[in-house]
């Protein structure tokens, strides 16, 4: 008698530390799913990232406006601008690869 009794008190322990353990697990879920979502790429980082270059253009031009009399200094303009479009086209990529990622892990 006494030990059906001890046994399912070890029982109702054991569910109660199961049940705890799951809700933990889903704080850290959700907890990771926020943090997830807070470092997706946010749409204006790229016009910002296009401003800034257009500043640092304009800069050079008010600081050194002999830099751009160079035949170079275009060439060396547009590479700058392409090597910029090559990185935020490869950034997208791997974020939304990263999302897929993501979608499969919870099906």
């Amino acid at each position: 008698m006494q030990n059906s009794n001890l046994d399912e008190q070890q029982l109702a322990a054991q569910q109660k530390t199961a049940e705890l353990e799951s809700l933990c697990q889903q704080d850290k879920l959700a907890e990771l799913n926020k943090e997830f979502e807070a470092l997706r790429p946010k749409a204006w980082i790229a016009w910002g990232d296009v401003l800034l270059v257009l500043f640092w253009y304009w800069m050079l031009y008010w600081l050194a406006p002999e830099f751009f009399d160079q035949p170079w200094a275009f060439i060396l303009m547009m590479f700058v601008i392409t090597v910029l479009g090559r990185v935020g086209y490869e950034s997208k990529r791997i974020n939304k690869r990263i999302d897929l990622l993501k979608a499969m892990l919870q099906k």
